[in-house]
């Protein structure tokens, strides 16, 4: 009897298996792991040979079968914009009688790619924000149905071309920061009706037309600030009577939070309060007592904050904060009514109210 010659398989890439869909059982996505076949006894020539049964039968040699049996990791692509890399061809037999390593797995930590989900609009739903004609002129609409009507028209419009803003960036960006992208527009957009709502809630017909405009408000301010656009102050009026909703102009910034100045009542020292009402963002926001003050000229007054100083407000929620100017008299130019109460974050005036 022969004694058995021992041969050394080389290392061999083996293709997952898959389902229907191309999906293995978790979802994700793996590269072919190379496997290495373990030494195999084959008798010499007239002895008696034993077959090595294998479900996948990949490598053939003369009068025997090599086959794979264990460590198969399946694996397969996930997405329907990703496509299946085909396996590497398998490298040819060793030599060497030493048994060959097997190698580390290579897995990737990036999510898959996913598909870009455009704004859906509540009062429009079934399909992606659209343009439609109109949208322009509300106001002189003879009913407030007419101008609502009007008014998501408006607001339509204007997300359709943020969708486009969006879709640009979102193409050439890698998976991980297009799941960013999806996830920040959805909940901007879950946040948006909610900041409006948190003011204009007289019960009256007329809060359908100043939420309406309020959308148009954020979804503008968003647009403009994802185009990175450099935007000079806007110029409002403080208002006198926060009870008069309609009447209380109201800053939008490029994360929604709203800002408005109400008037309160003049102080001993020949200044005024006011107060600032605020609305927390689709993220919140950080309330910073410095970034109100008044100003004329070369002339500043930071103010007092009064009472309980609010350090936040959270989406969609209203927080008040009362600044006394108790320095106005001093102000060289106050007999030509030309100050104003900016909100200026770091120095930068975005608002003026006068």
């Amino acid at each position: 009897m022969s004694r058995p010659k021992a041969i050394t398989a080389a290392k061999i890439s083996v293709p997952a298996p898959t389902d229907l869909r191309g999906r293995d059982h978790i979802g994700g996505v793996s590269r072919p792991k190379v496997v290495t076949a373990a030494k195999i006894s084959v008798p010499a020539p007239g002895a008696n040979s034993l077959g090595v049964v294998s479900r996948h039968p990949i490598f053939v040699a003369p009068l025997v079968t090599l086959a794979v049996v264990t460590g198969v990791t399946a694996g397969c692509a996930s997405s329907s914009t990703s496509t299946t890399a085909a396996p590497p061809s398998p490298t040819p037999s060793t030599t060497s009688t030493a048994p060959a390593t097997s190698s580390t797995p290579t897995t990737s930590s990036s999510p898959p790619a996913v598909a870009f989900k455009p704004i859906v609009e509540p009062f429009d739903p079934g399909h992606a924000a659209r343009t439609r004609p109109g949208g322009k002129n509300c106001s002189s609409k003879s009913s407030t149905a007419d101008i609502e009507l009007c008014l998501e028209v408006a607001v339509e419009n204007t997300d359709a071309r943020i969708d486009g803003v969006r879709e640009a960036a979102y193409t050439s960006a890698d998976p991980a920061t297009q799941h960013q992208v999806n996830a920040d527009d959805m909940l901007w957009l879950q946040q948006r009706a909610p900041i409006c709502e948190e003011f204009y809630n007289s019960g009256g017909t007329i809060d359908g037309v100043n939420i309406g405009s309020c959308l148009l408000d954020e979804s503008t301010a968003r647009l403009a600030a994802l185009r990175g656009a450099t935007q000079q102050p806007v110029q409002l009026q403080a208002s006198d009577d926060p009870s008069m909703q309609g009447g209380v102009q109201f800053y939008t910034a490029g994360d929604g939070t709203r800002i408005a100045a109400v008037h309160s009542q003049g102080d001993q020292h020949g200044g005024a309060v006011v107060d600032w009402i605020i609305i927390g963002g689709y993220r919140g926001f950080t309330v910073k007592a410095s970034a109100f003050r008044f100003t004329d000229g070369q002339f500043t007054d930071p103010g007092v904050p009064q009472g309980r100083v609010p350090t936040s407000a959270r989406p969609g929620h209203r927080v008040d904060l009362s600044i006394d100017y108790t320095q106005l008299a001093k102000d060289p130019n106050a007999s030509k009514k030309s100050g104003r109460f900016d909100y200026a974050p770091d120095g930068h005036v975005e608002a003026e109210f006068r």
